[in-house]
C-alpha cells in the first residue's frame, strides 16, 4: 500500500511564514498587547490583515486573571511553601545547582531551570551513589558510568572526575546524616535557550545533585514479580543511563497492574534482560551466579561484566 500526503505543495520557501525573514517584525505590526491596569486584563487586538486569523480570534481577546502573577522571588518562595507537601518538605535534605554553584538546603529553593535541555528536551544522564555510616558507596564506578552516559549522549562535561566527586561528597556532608540517606545527581546539556539542538547552551552542561532520606523497607522478604510486555529501549538509550526512563515507569506500572513491582523485561526471543530500576540475576542448580549479557541493557554495578 502506498501513502500519499493530501497536504498542498510548496512552491517556495515564501510560503513557509516561519521560515520568512523579518517575520517577527511583521507579526508585531499585525498585532499588538495592550495590558490594563496592573496585571488584571490582557487584550489581544488584531489591527490589520493577516489571512483569516479574525475568523479564529475574533476582533480581541479579553480575559481576567486569575491565576497569581509572580514578580518577585519572595513571593514565589511564599506560594511554593505554601503548597509544598510535607513529605518533600521533610525528607529532600540537600541540593547542589551549578547554576547558582551553591548547595541548598531548603526545598523551596530547590528547582531546575525552565529552559534546562535536561528538563524540557531530556537531554540529560544520571546516576545514583548509596551512603552507609558515612561513606559514599561505590563512587568513583558510578562517576565513571556517569561520564561514560554522558559521552554517549555527547553532553560536553564542563567538568572533572574529582570536580563532581568533591561536589557529591560536600553535598552529602551538608545533608547532615551518615545513614539512612540516598544521593542522585544529573549531568545536562545545560541551559540557553528551547531548539531541540544544544548548540544555544553556550554557559555548557549543568549539574544538580539531590540527597534525600531513603524509605523503608525489609531487605529480607520476597518479592513477587512478573514479565511484562512493554517494549524494550534501542540499545543506544538502553546502554546509557538517560533521563528518559518513560519505559522504565511503564514497566513498574505494569506490573503493579498484576500484583508486582518493579517488572522483568524480556527480549523477542523470551530471554529475561533486566528490571525496571534493577539488573537480575540467577543462581542455578550449580549454584553458578548468571546474569543476562550486557549488550542490550544497563550495564551494572552490582554485578559487574568482565572487561
Amino acid at each position: 500500500m502506498r501513502l500519499v500526503a493530501r497536504s498542498p505543495p510548496i512552491s517556495s520557501r515564501s510560503q513557509l511564514g516561519f521560515m520568512r525573514p523579518g517575520l517577527r517584525g511583521q507579526i508585531n505590526r499585525e498585532f499588538g498587547t495592550v495590558l490594563g491596569e496592573g496585571t488584571s486584563q490582557i487584550q489581544l487586538r488584531r489591527r490589520s490583515g493577516f489571512g483569516g486569523m479574525k475568523d479564529r480570534l475574533g476582533r480581541s481577546l479579553k480575559r481576567t486573571l486569575t491565576i497569581p502573577v509572580v514578580s518577585k522571588p519572595s513571593q514565589y518562595i511564599e506560594l511554593i511553601e505554601q503548597k509544598m507537601p510535607e513529605r518533600v518538605r521533610s525528607e529532600i535534605l540537600a541540593m547542589y545547582n551549578s547554576t547558582c554553584g551553591a548547595i541548598i538546603t531548603d526545598p523551596a529553593l530547590m528547582g531546575v531551570p525552565i529552559d534546562d535541555h535536561g528538563f524540557h528536551r531530556g537531554h540529560a544522564v544520571f546516576d545514583t551513589c548509596n551512603i552507609h555510616n558515612g561513606n559514599a558507596y561505590g563512587i568513583d564506578m558510578h562517576l565513571e558510568r556517569l561520564l561514560s552516559s554522558a559521552e554517549m549522549a555527547r553532553i560536553e562535561v564542563k567538568f572533572s572526575h574529582a570536580q563532581l566527586r568533591d561536589i557529591l561528597l560536600e553535598t552529602m556532608a551538608a545533608a547532615g546524616r551518615p545513614d539512612g540517606v540516598f544521593c542522585r545527581y544529573w549531568l545536562t546539556a545545560g541551559r540557553g535557550d528551547f531548539q531541540i539542538s544544544p548548540r544555544g547552551c553556550l554557559e555548557g552542561s549543568s549539574f544538580y545533585t539531590i540527597v534525600h532520606k531513603t524509605w523503608d523497607r525489609d531487605d529480607t522478604t520476597a518479592v513477587k514479580e512478573v514479565i511484562v510486555t512493554t517494549p524494550v529501549k534501542p540499545p543506544l538509550l538502553a546502554n546509557m543511563k538517560s533521563n528518559n526512563y518513560m519505559i522504565n515507569a511503564l514497566s513498574s506500572m505494569e506490573a503493579e497492574d498484576y500484583g508486582g513491582s518493579l517488572g522483568i523485561q524480556a527480549d523477542v526471543n523470551g530471554y529475561i534482560l533486566e528490571g525496571s530500576i534493577s539488573c537480575v540475576a540467577i543462581v542455578g542448580e550449580d549454584r553458578i551466579l548468571r546474569t543476562p549479557k550486557f549488550d542490550l541493557i544497563l550495564p551494572s554495578l552490582t554485578p559487574r561484566p568482565r572487561s
